[in-house]
């Protein structure tokens, strides 16, 4: 009885270690620092050259996303598996806005 409790423990212990992978694709967290940096203050000009929603202004965030990513040589379905991934670990996700905010704050 005691090493089959062992043996659960240790099974249970291996399983929680590994759940908190990351899958395959997801941008590390020192590349999303930049990535979303240079995408918040693409939308923040942008947000002051057009006044309003326009199809214009849409056009040229995702223009500029597209570059962005591109520099970084990822997709932007890369992008929007990594902040899924992120979504899910919320610590780890205010880390990474800490991180853009300090980089956004040197600027």
């Amino acid at each position: 009885m005691k090493k089959i409790f062992i043996l659960l423990c240790s099974l249970l212990g291996l399983w929680s270690c590994s759940s908190d992978k990351k899958p395959e694709g997801v941008i590390p967290e020192d590349t999303m620092v930049p990535i979303l940096a240079e995408m918040h203050l693409a939308n923040a000009y942008f947000s002051v050259e057009y006044t309003d929603d326009s199809l214009a202004y849409c056009q040229a965030i995702d223009y500029t996303q597209k570059q962005v990513l591109d520099k970084h040589g990822l997709t932007f379905k890369q992008f929007e598996k990594s902040i899924a991934y992120y979504t899910d670990y919320p610590e780890k996700f205010k880390g990474i806005y800490e991180r853009v905010i300090q980089q956004l704050d040197k600027k």
